[in-house]
C-alpha cells in the first residue's frame, strides 16, 4: 500500500449506529468526547475546549495524517456516542481506536462500531493487519480486542509516554484471514 492513495472514509452503519466520515468541522459535536478526562485517561490530556478539539481534527486532517488515518464519527439515535479510527495506515496495516462515552459505556457499542470498521479496513482498504494498542492497566481496551477475535501478543515495556510518564504497552492483533466480520 506504500505510495497508493488510500479511498476515503465511507459512512458505515450498523444495527444500531450510523458512523460517518470524520471532517474537521466535527469538533463540536466531538469536544464531549476529546473533553473527558475518563475518555482520555488512556490517550493523553482531555481537551480543556471546543478549540482545542478543533485543532486536534485539523491537525488529524493534514499533512502526513491525512494520507494515513481515516476516521469516522459514532452516532445512535442522532446523538455522538464516540469515535473509531484507523491510524498510521501504511503497507497493509493500521492502528485502530476507539473512544466512547462513558454513558455509553457497557453496551457493546465500540464493538459494533470497530467491527464496521475492520470491514471497512479489510475490505476496501484491503488491509493485510489491523492492531490495538493499550495500556495494560486498560482493561477496557483488552476485553474490546478479545471480542473482536485480536490476538494479544505482545507487551513492550516503558514505549508509550502518556502525561510526562513511560508506559508499558500491549499489543493485539488482528489478521484479514482471521477477520470473522
Amino acid at each position: 500500500m506504500a505510495g497508493v492513495a488510500l479511498p476515503p472514509a465511507r459512512p458505515l452503519a450498523t444495527r444500531r449506529l450510523a458512523l460517518d466520515p470524520l471532517r474537521p468541522g466535527d469538533a463540536a459535536a466531538l469536544h464531549p468526547v476529546f473533553a473527558d478526562p475518563e475518555v482520555m485517561r488512556w490517550v493523553g490530556e482531555a481537551d480543556g475546549c471546543e478549540e482545542e478539539t478543533a485543532l486536534r481534527l485539523l491537525r488529524a486532517a493534514s499533512g502526513d495524517c491525512a494520507a494515513t488515518t481515516r476516521g469516522w464519527v459514532v452516532r445512535q439515535d442522532g446523538a455522538v456516542a464516540g469515535l473509531v479510527s484507523l491510524d498510521r495506515i501504511l503497507d497493509g496495516m493500521a492502528d485502530l481506536t476507539c473512544l466512547f462515552l462513558p454513558a455509553r459505556w457497557g453496551r457493546g457499542l465500540a464493538a459494533e462500531a470497530a467491527a464496521a470498521v475492520l470491514g471497512f479496513a479489510f475490505r476496501d482498504l484491503g488491509l493485510h493487519r489491523v492492531q490495538l494498542r493499550s495500556d495494560p492497566e486498560n482493561g477496557r481496551a483488552h476485553r474490546l480486542a478479545e471480542r473482536l477475535g485480536f490476538t494479544r501478543e505482545t507487551r513492550t515495556r516503558q514505549s508509550n509516554r502518556l502525561r510526562n510518564e513511560w508506559r508499558d504497552e500491549v499489543t493485539h492483533g488482528l489478521l484479514s484471514r482471521e477477520w470473522r466480520g
